[in-house]
């Protein structure tokens, strides 16, 4: 079958750093071997691998690009996944605050991106519903750190949740509202399946697919279960949107753009609540 912008290839033998060029019969791609591993739905058969990369083209005749140009963006995407990798994190319910409340603590889970130095983190809405007022964050390092939701935008599946370990977190830029255009490409990061202590947030390439009826951004980005309130960069390592919804199709998914977040940030901030 056709390989698609945002597909992955899939081998776990080969050594970390390993460049291969994929041959299709409409197309190439050159991949490189992050030595990641995630819960893939594509290919059934293979419920953990290593993901060696992911398609830089659609790859049809008529737009085929030069392999130097396909090496050049390959080394932008590992540049920029550099640079944004340590701002995401996992978010998990917090059982010693539930605890200690004597309540029970909430089962969901869910991801997250940082975005200022004190730790103020962007989600989707739904997540922080399911983990609670009190939950918890996974950064990159492993490290567990407390923290608190703040506002959420039902309606926009738009939510703010705040660090309250104090600290400086890393953290990326969010792009202006409406920087983006149908055809960009755009990075998905998260955690596919929850977090897992031996594995770095996957990435997936895609690009951008439109802006619907309800004003949400659709990729082909390849996403799963957990990887909502993960983030989408673009190639520049600018925030441009948080996963919402996964699709039907597992490459056709919708993020909450930045504009819900800009349009909402004051009653985000003083933790209004909304929409519902």
């Amino acid at each position: 079958p056709l390989l698609r912008s945002g597909n992955v290839i899939i081998d776990d033998s080969l050594p970390v750093g390993t460049e291969a060029t994929i041959t299709h019969p409409l197309g190439t791609a050159i991949i490189v071997h992050f030595s990641m591993k995630a819960i893939l739905p594509i290919f059934p058969q293979v419920l953990r691998a290593t993901v060696l990369g992911v398609l830089l083209t659609t790859a049809l005749p008529a737009h085929a690009e030069a392999p130097a140009s396909l090496r050049e963006r390959q080394e932008r995407i590992i540049k920029v996944t550099s640079e944004v990798a340590s701002s995401v994190v996992a978010i998990v319910p917090d059982f010693e605050a539930a605890q200690a409340k004597g309540v029970d603590a909430a089962m969901g889970s869910g991801s997250g991106v940082i975005v200022s130095a004190d730790g103020l983190i962007l989600t989707a809405a739904h997540v922080l519903q399911a983990v609670g007022e009190e939950f918890e964050v996974i950064l990159s390092n492993g490290d567990k750190v407390k923290a608190k939701s703040l506002g959420r935008a039902y309606g926009r599946d738009a939510a703010l949740g705040q660090i309250t370990d104090p600290g400086t977190y890393p953290h990326v830029t969010r792009a202006e509202p409406g920087s983006i255009k149908e055809g960009d490409w755009a990075l998905a990061l998260g955690h596919p399946g929850g977090y897992e202590v031996d594995r770095s947030a996957p990435l997936r390439l895609g690009r951008i697919l439109e802006k619907d009826v309800d004003g949400f951004i659709v990729s082909d980005c390849t996403l799963s279960g957990g990887d909502s309130g993960g983030p989408l960069f673009d190639l520049d390592g600018k925030l441009i949107g948080i996963h919402s919804s996964i699709g039907w199709r597992i490459a056709e998914n919708r993020h909450v753009p930045m504009e819900a977040f800009e349009k909402n940030w004051d009653r985000l901030m003083k933790g209004d609540e909304w929409g519902r």
